[in-house]
């Protein structure tokens, strides 16, 4: 579960963000590798996925090997409302990254706001 603390009376509307980052081959986040590839309007987003990821696990498939992965988010701050659907650059960001050279794509993953 994320737990996302808002500064005085929570926002409403949704938000969006993708996180990049590396899995091991024991299923553990690479802390260095998470990265902000697309940011939401709200910071304290971003601080509550990082704060996530610390403690995630992810199963492996077998040969285990270190993996990419892209993660969105959709937050919805009201009480009442669904989460609205990922907004469709998310898709579009995903094949951007899979059609790059992987030179490049590490090179953009290390132009972008990282989580510490």
């Amino acid at each position: 579960m994320l737990r996302v603390m808002t500064q005085g009376r929570p926002n409403s509307g949704s938000d969006h963000l993708a996180i990049a980052f590396v899995v091991d081959t024991v299923g553990r986040v690479e802390l260095p590798t998470i990265t902000v590839v697309i940011a939401p309007q709200n910071r304290q987003l971003v601080t509550s996925v990082c704060d996530a990821l610390v403690n995630a696990r992810f199963l492996q498939q077998t040969p285990a090997q270190r993996a990419l992965v892209l993660q969105s988010f959709s937050f919805d701050v009201s009480r009442f409302v669904p989460a609205p659907p990922i907004p469709f650059f998310v898709d579009s960001t995903r094949e951007r990254l899979r059609t790059m050279p992987r030179d490049k794509l590490f090179e953009s993953l290390e132009a972008q706001p990282h989580c510490r």
